[in-house]
């Protein structure tokens, strides 16, 4: 009985609490919860004060166990948001707000999409304040593919893809900024603060895209049409972006005038809102370093970098307090304050949370990857290093300029990830320049410490990486279906197609903001496919990103199996360096700008190039041409023979050297030179297809009168004297010579030779080779796919000349072949001389086909020219030595259509015996 009435009791207690809970559930709803919600901010709460009554009500819901709903889901986008804005706890901020998403996406019925739309924005938000720009453009992207769903969500999505576009452009993938921000701005149904904010990424990407008229125009239309809204912020960014301009020419009132514009409409823009307070900290760190490095006004740069940093520290913005204390860093090491600088050093990294604590030691570059801001991190690293070279040469302390040359190591691993991370090639050209100024450091580092293999690395690095990565993604795409193989040819078909009409159309036409539109759409899109290439296929994405520098040992053994030596220059304005490498040895040496210079080269090709001046001032040529073999080529001491020529931004014909002042006794004699674009580009692998035949040329004769070019007459014969050292050949003469039959045919035949036109110069314009029809363009190259050609021969003006790409080397058609994946080029270095080249060209291929590697063939083709000239106007350089070899030096294996006939022929006679042997047995055994 006790028992009984115990359990009854229980019971009792049991109902009446949930009676309780019912009561007090019924008391407070989740329609009371949204209403305190929306009352809980107004504007003239801080927001802690806010950010207290969110917690307030978080708990009360927590109380009264409300179920998860969209209110809920409300109620932590809400604390989300204001941990950021109250409290500047973005990972907080990040916890609460993917809270919010996760109720949100969880409710089968009843979700609020565009509340998510907003989640995802916001923590898009967080992320790019914790500088992990990809997982910030993933939220970014996430929250405007729900947005485009609702029409009143379009300033949402121009919210998302202004910030999207402004961390492409802190990524440094200007290419990439410019295609986001003009896509957005042809989603904005009107001209607003977001509208102004799009085209101000627009016209930042354009500047560092050095599409200055462009960026001019856009920025005074931004200046005007902000003016005209009263939009200060929006017109302080179109202004200092003006300043600039102004800064790179040189008009240096000019800029400091607008620069003081800039920075007075942004304080009247509403200094107390966070993003404004932090754009003042970017601004006043531009404005310092304007007066840093153009005015060299150190006392204004430090009071602009401290203002930088006041800013930086009221917002509490990570990326531009490190802007400060680097800024500063790198004020206090100008003027000679070391002591002071590595105290900013210090402060920067300490700011990172980095392991670096000593200035001695070299963080791993797994804790830096993450770091979303490239232009940052290499400038943080690259002012490191200058710190370490310093302290190197103030106490002859190893330990320091050892380090110095690990710290460049891991800056260029931070270079390499974000080549990596970018897509289009401007973007990539841009920072190949840009990081320059790095690579000069390692270099001196590297010679400091009398390290020639760091040396040759940074070397490596320095040049042609973009084309060895086009040469990985050649070998990339033949992991690929045959059907994604194809859908990968059309999309670059067809955005080929697009550039050809952008260049073609003036940018004030107007269609020409209509096809810009079509073209980053069409861009995106193969961006895209690309991206899922690398999911899909394992073996694309590691053949595409095999970017390894090959070891110094490495390339020392491949030179002793070649007999050859190999050269590596590094120019700039002030100082060149000098590798030389042999199988056993290294020499690293350094010039001065005074003694080897761009000046200095041009002034030499010039005058080979000239032949009436090589004609009437040889005693200059003589001088000349001795004067840079006791410069750049004597003190190297390599041995007599083959030597491998790898030049930076500059190619010199150095068979065209004297070793005496008079200049009879050129370098051609004694030795066999070649020329590379890089160690890696000349030591890679490559995959070909499988050739037709041996021969094909191209000898157009006649040109399609709207080509305006003469007829070279005898260049029909010409091709067909040098085909006839081959067999299994292909001519295309006159009509034939097409470009259909150029682009489809050139890539099946082992020795391509082309007799043509080709028009090429430094400014900027792309190269072009005449065929009879029309002209194929140096980028329409890349649509020979898959070649089997070995070599291809250009007997044809100017096929190595064309714009200069810092720390790429020459545009020229030449390296249109290579990037195709063809190994080997001969070119031309000048405007050729018809009859000259073709008796070369002519005993080129004869010494070919004997199986003379390359580079001997084509050498002893000049000094057959040069022997039977020996005593005429064609013994000068001019006549014989504007014919180069560049890439690999092999032989040529030539297809022969006899061999199946040989085959079946022995085979007949094996089996003619085998049955004259049997018959013999037959009859021998008969017999018996």
């Amino acid at each position: 009985m006790k028992s009984t009435k115990f359990i009854l009791i229980l019971f009792t207690i049991l109902i009446c609490l949930l009676n309780g809970t019912i009561s007090r559930a019924q008391k407070y709803s989740s329609a009371l919860l949204y209403k305190e919600i929306n009352n809980s901010a107004s504007s003239d709460q801080e927001p802690k004060e806010i950010l207290t009554e969110l917690y307030r009500l978080k708990n009360k819901a927590e109380k009264y166990a409300l179920s998860s709903d969209t209110t809920l889901a409300l109620l932590y986008h809400k604390l989300g948001l204001y941990e950021a804005k109250g409290n500047y706890n973005n990972p907080n901020a990040i916890a609460f707000t993917k809270k919010s998403v996760e109720i949100n996406t969880r409710l089968k019925t009843g979700s609020n999409l565009k509340l998510l739309a907003k989640s995802y924005s916001n923590i898009g938000f967080y992320y790019k304040d914790l500088l992990s720009y990809d997982k910030a453009i993933a939220y970014f992207d996430s929250s405007s593919a729900i947005a485009k769903k609702y029409p009143d969500m379009r300033w949402q999505i121009a919210f998302n893809e202004s910030h999207v576009a402004y961390l492409y452009f802190l990524a440094g993938d200007y290419q990439k900024c410019n295609q986001v921000s003009t896509l957005a701005l042809q989603l904005a149904n009107k001209v607003d603060s977001a509208y102004l904010d799009l085209l101000n990424q627009k016209i930042q990407s354009l500047y560092f895209q050095n599409q200055i008229p462009e960026a001019i125009s856009e920025a005074e239309n931004c200046i005007k049409i902000a003016t005209q809204i009263n939009d200060q912020y929006s017109l302080a960014s179109a202004l200092k972006i003006k300043a600039m301009i102004y800064e790179k020419n040189n008009d240096l009132e000019g800029a400091k005038k607008i620069f003081k514009e800039s920075l007075s409409a942004r304080i009247k823009s509403n200094p107390n809102n966070p993003q404004k307070i932090a754009q003042i900290a970017g601004d006043y760190s531009d404005y310092g370093k304007f007066y840093m490095n153009k005015l060299h006004n150190f006392t204004e740069a430090k009071n602009c970098f401290l203002q930088s940093l006041l800013y930086a520290e009221k917002d509490s913005n990570l990326t531009k307090k490190l802007w400060a204390f680097n800024n500063l860093m790198e004020l206090n090491f100008h003027q000679k304050k070391i002591t002071e600088a590595i105290q900013f050093y210090h402060k920067t990294i300490s700011s990172l949370n980095s392991i670096d604590t000593s200035i001695l030691q070299t963080p791993l570059f797994k804790s830096v990857a993450n770091i979303g801001n490239k232009d940052l991190s290499i400038t943080i690293f690259t002012g490191k290093a200058a710190l370490l070279l310093q302290l190197f040469l103030s106490t002859k302390n190893e330990a320091y300029i050892n380090c110095c040359v690990r710290t460049c190591m891991l800056t260029d691993s931070i270079i390499t990830q974000t080549r990596h991370e970018q897509f289009g090639e401007k973007s990539k050209l841009y920072w190949r320049d840009y990081t320059r100024a790095f690579f000069t450091l390692a270099l001196e580092a590297s010679y400091l410490s009398k390290n020639s293999s760091s040396a040759f690395y940074f070397m490596e690095r320095s040049r042609s990486v973009l084309l060895n990565d086009n040469i990985n993604e050649l070998d990339a795409s033949l992991q690929l279906s045959a059907e994604d193989a194809e859908k990968e040819q059309e999309f670059r078909s067809a955005i080929l197609l697009a550039e050809q009409q952008m260049a073609n159309m003036p940018v004030t036409n107007k269609g020409y903001n209509a096809l810009q539109t079509a073209y980053f759409t069409q861009y995106a899109a193969f961006e895209k496919f690309i991206h899922s290439l690398e999911v899909k296929y394992p073996a694309y994405y590691q053949y595409k990103y095999a970017d390894a520098v090959p070891s110094l040992q490495t390339l020392q053994q491949q030179l002793a199996l070649n007999r050859q030596s190999f050269v590596h220059y590094f120019m700039n304005d002030t100082v060149t360096y000098m590798l030389a490498i042999t199988a056993k040895n290294t020499v690293l040496t350094k010039l001065y700008g005074q003694t080897f210079n761009k000046e200095i080269v041009n002034q030499y090709l010039g005058l080979c190039a000239n032949k009436n001046a090589l004609n009437n001032t040889f005693s200059e040529f003589a001088s000349r041409s001795n004067q840079l073999y006791k410069t750049i080529f004597e003190p190297l001491q390599l041995p007599k023979g083959k030597v491998v020529i790898c030049s930076d931004n500059f190619l010199l014909p150095f068979e065209s050297f004297c070793s005496d002042t008079l200049g009879s006794r050129f370098l051609l004699y004694d030795y066999i030179f070649s020329y590379a674009y890089s160690a890696t580009f000349l030591l890679k692998e490559n995959k070909t297809g499988t050739a037709k035949g041996n021969f094909i040329g191209f000898a157009p004769v006649d040109f399609n009168k709207q080509l305006a070019v003469q007829s070279l007459t005898n260049s029909a014969t010409a091709l067909k004297n040098s085909a006839g050292n081959y067999n299994n050949t292909l001519l295309y003469t006159y009509t034939d010579a097409s470009k259909k039959n150029f682009l489809l045919q050139l890539g099946n035949y082992t020795v391509a030779n082309i007799f043509s036109h080709a028009s090429a110069d430094t400014s900027g314009k792309e190269p072009v080779l005449y065929m009879q029809d029309t002209t194929i363009n140096l980028s329409e190259l890349q649509m020979i796919h898959n070649p089997a050609t070995r070599l291809v021969v250009l007997s044809a003006c100017q096929t190595n000349v064309g714009k200069n790409a810092t720390g790429e080397g020459i545009y020229s058609l030449a390296r249109g072949f290579a990037s195709a994946g063809i190994p080997s080029v001969s070119a031309t270095l000048w405007q050729a001389e018809e009859t000259s080249i073709y008796t070369i060209s002519a005993q080129f291929h004869k010494y070919l086909a004997a199986g003379l590697k390359k580079d001997e063939a084509l050498h002893k083709a000049k000094l057959d020219f040069l022997m039977a000239n020996i005593d005429n106007e064609k013994s000068l350089p001019y006549f014989w030595a504007n014919m180069v070899l560049i890439g690999n030096t092999d032989a040529i294996t030539l297809y022969n259509n006899n061999t199946a006939w040989y085959f079946l022929a022995t085979l007949a006679a094996v089996l003619l015996v085998m049955i004259f042997v049997f018959i013999k047995k037959k009859n021998q055994i008969l017999f018996k």
